[in-house]
């Protein structure tokens, strides 16, 4: 079925898809679907490189999630699960799905470091780590929780992509420990608030507030100035043939 939530790249143009889906279970029952959630993700909050979604994965167990691109090759997650009710067990399990070409590209643990690897993606051998996770199986990262009652538990990830795995890992690994609870302020006060009495109208300027400010680009080694794009969207940046 398909998943309520799930953070989805091309890397640039580099693949096809990839796909990243959270995955909860509540006395061995799955749940990652629509239907599965008490009430399912809406989105709560958004800006450039981020954006936050709420929902209730049972009637007393509160899920809200952050999604936050850190820089432009590294992508973290906080999932912020709150006890309403009595303790509960919650096992959470963190699923990879990549494709190129219309094949499926393999993952597998990276050693003994609770990460998995993607085979080569383009010049890129991204890795995804889980705080305090295991290699479940060649693409799932797994975590168990004991939430008490009226408590709350917390599963951070990073996805990074380098040239090499090793870098990969060394940059998801500091991006975890610098212990980071939401991104800074700046994303979220960049764009304006405006609202009017027509919901979609909100949405179109919101949307399109993003647009612009997320094409103003920081100076770079071969451009020393800002400077700004027309466009900037997940499936531009990356040339295969250089």
């Amino acid at each position: 079925g398909k998943p309520a939530l799930a953070l989805q790249t091309s890397y640039g143009g580099r693949v096809g898809l990839a796909s990243l889906v959270p995955m909860w279970r509540i006395d061995n029952r799955p749940i990652y679907e629509y239907q599965a959630y008490t009430q399912p993700p809406v989105i709560t909050a958004f800006a450039p490189g981020y954006i936050q979604a709420s929902a209730k994965l049972t009637p007393t167990l509160a899920l809200r999630a952050d999604f936050w691109v850190i820089e432009s090759h590294a992508v973290a997650a906080r999932l912020t699960v709150k006890n309403l009710g009595k303790a509960v067990e919650l096992s959470f399990d963190l699923v990879c799905f990549f494709a190129a070409q219309g094949k499926e590209l393999k993952s597998a643990p990276l050693g003994q470091s609770g990460a998995l690897t993607v085979s080569k993606v383009g010049n890129l051998n991204p890795v995804l780590l889980l705080e305090n996770g295991r290699a479940q199986s060649s693409n799932t990262l797994s975590a168990s929780f004991k939430i008490p009652a009226n408590g709350q538990v917390v599963a951070r990830w990073v996805h990074a992509g380098l040239p090499t795995s090793s870098a990969s890992l060394a940059l998801a690994q500091k991006h975890l420990k610098q212990g980071w609870s939401t991104p800074p302020r700046r994303l979220t006060q960049a764009i304006p608030v405006i609202e009017t009495e027509d919901e979609e109208a909100n949405a179109t300027i919101a949307f399109a507030y993003q647009q612009l400010v997320q094409s103003f680009l920081k100076p770079t080694a071969s451009l020393p100035y800002a400077s700004f794009v027309s466009t900037r969207q997940p499936g531009n940046g990356y040339s295969a043939r250089g």
